[in-house]
Protein backbone atom coordinates (compact mmCIF):
# COMPACT_ATOMS: atom_id res chain seq x y z
CA UNK A 1 0.00 0.00 0.00
CA UNK A 2 2.80 2.39 0.81
CA UNK A 3 4.86 1.74 -2.42
CA UNK A 4 1.28 2.12 -4.44
CA UNK A 5 1.12 5.99 -2.35
CA UNK A 6 4.23 6.72 -3.26
CA UNK A 7 4.80 5.82 -6.81
CA UNK A 8 1.15 7.54 -7.38
CA UNK A 9 -0.19 3.59 -8.45
CA UNK A 10 -3.87 4.19 -8.55
CA UNK A 11 -6.58 1.60 -9.47
CA UNK A 12 -8.84 3.02 -12.49
CA UNK A 13 -12.65 2.75 -12.89
CA UNK A 14 -11.33 1.51 -16.57
CA UNK A 15 -8.41 -1.37 -14.20
CA UNK A 16 -11.53 -2.21 -12.65
CA UNK A 17 -13.63 -2.57 -15.06
CA UNK A 18 -10.59 -4.88 -17.09
CA UNK A 19 -10.57 -7.05 -14.47
CA UNK A 20 -14.04 -7.27 -14.36
CA UNK A 21 -14.19 -8.39 -17.92
CA UNK A 22 -10.97 -11.33 -17.15
CA UNK A 23 -13.40 -12.70 -14.99
CA UNK A 24 -16.31 -12.60 -16.83
CA UNK A 25 -14.73 -14.67 -19.01
CA UNK A 26 -12.63 -16.94 -16.73
CA UNK A 27 -16.52 -17.91 -15.07
CA UNK A 28 -18.41 -18.28 -18.31
CA UNK A 29 -20.30 -15.36 -16.97
CA UNK A 30 -21.00 -12.17 -18.07
CA UNK A 31 -19.45 -8.60 -16.55
CA UNK A 32 -22.89 -7.40 -15.56
CA UNK A 33 -23.46 -10.58 -13.66
CA UNK A 34 -19.84 -10.29 -11.69
CA UNK A 35 -20.34 -6.66 -10.98
CA UNK A 36 -23.78 -7.30 -9.85
CA UNK A 37 -22.33 -10.00 -7.36
CA UNK A 38 -19.17 -8.23 -6.29
CA UNK A 39 -21.41 -5.87 -5.17
CA UNK A 40 -24.12 -7.38 -3.77
CA UNK A 41 -20.97 -9.48 -1.79
CA UNK A 42 -19.36 -6.21 -0.96
CA UNK A 43 -16.21 -7.47 -2.44
CA UNK A 44 -15.53 -4.34 -4.86
CA UNK A 45 -12.78 -2.87 -2.98
CA UNK A 46 -11.24 -6.47 -2.13
CA UNK A 47 -11.35 -6.60 -6.40
CA UNK A 48 -9.81 -3.08 -6.06
CA UNK A 49 -7.05 -4.71 -3.66
CA UNK A 50 -6.34 -7.43 -5.79
CA UNK A 51 -6.05 -5.18 -8.54
CA UNK A 52 -3.57 -2.26 -6.06
CA UNK A 53 -1.51 -5.35 -5.39
CA UNK A 54 -1.02 -6.52 -8.87
CA UNK A 55 0.19 -3.41 -10.16
CA UNK A 56 3.08 -2.87 -6.78
CA UNK A 57 4.52 -6.46 -7.77
CA UNK A 58 4.75 -5.29 -11.83
CA UNK A 59 6.05 -1.91 -10.86
CA UNK A 60 8.56 -3.71 -8.74
CA UNK A 61 9.59 -6.28 -11.25
CA UNK A 62 10.21 -3.61 -13.54
CA UNK A 63 12.34 -1.94 -11.63
CA UNK A 64 14.36 -4.39 -10.47
CA UNK A 65 17.88 -4.09 -11.70
CA UNK A 66 18.75 -8.36 -11.64
CA UNK A 67 22.23 -9.19 -12.80
CA UNK A 68 23.97 -12.47 -13.45
CA UNK A 69 27.02 -13.23 -11.17
CA UNK A 70 29.54 -14.03 -12.52
CA UNK A 71 30.52 -18.10 -11.77
CA UNK A 72 27.21 -18.88 -11.33
CA UNK A 73 25.56 -21.23 -13.69
CA UNK A 74 22.50 -19.90 -16.00
CA UNK A 75 19.25 -21.21 -14.81
CA UNK A 76 17.74 -24.25 -16.96
CA UNK A 77 14.43 -23.53 -18.53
Amino acid sequence: EKIAKAEKLEVTDEDLEDEIFRYAQATRSTPVAVRSRLEREGLMDSMRSEIASTKVVNFLVEQADIKDMPGSPAPEG
